[in-house]
């Protein structure tokens, strides 16, 4: 006959915070994966034709933040600790890309797309640093 364990094993633990993953987490990671399925292709458009060095910057920053959001998706739905930190700094500095594409572009649209962006990028730092999400993160 197998004795019980008192103790919970380290798979229970990780399929009881999967069972009570709150949905903003799930949330955030679709809202990732959506941008970079809309900005992923963007970073190939400067390589097209001749580019110039802020081409291949512009290409390059982008692929980065495409490979970042990635990782974000994987780290929150696996509720790693990084993910958490990582989610956090790259939302931070996407305000500050949203504020800084309103300079060259005050357009109607321009302005829209970019306050819709900067909002939910508040929304997800705010709600990141929530006590009982911040607690799923920790080891």
């Amino acid at each position: 006959m197998q004795q019980l364990s008192t103790e919970p094993d380290e798979r229970s633990a990780q399929e009881l915070k999967t069972l009570t993953m709150p949905f903003g987490i799930r949330l955030v990671a679709m809202y990732s994966i959506l941008t970079v399925i809309g900005i992923g292709p963007a970073w190939l458009a400067p390589f097209l034709g001749e580019p110039t060095m802020v081409d291949i910057l512009a290409g390059s920053v982008v692929a980065l933040f495409v490979i970042l959001l990635i990782a974000i998706v994987y780290g929150l739905l696996k509720l790693k600790q990084w993910g958490h930190k990582l989610a956090k700094v790259v939302y931070s500095i996407a305000i500050v890309f949203g504020a800084i594409a309103l300079i060259p572009d005050l357009a109607i649209e321009n302005v829209i797309q970019q306050g819709i962006s900067i909002a939910i990028a508040i929304w997800i730092i705010i709600y990141l640093r929530k006590e009982h999400i911040k607690a799923l993160f920790v080891r």
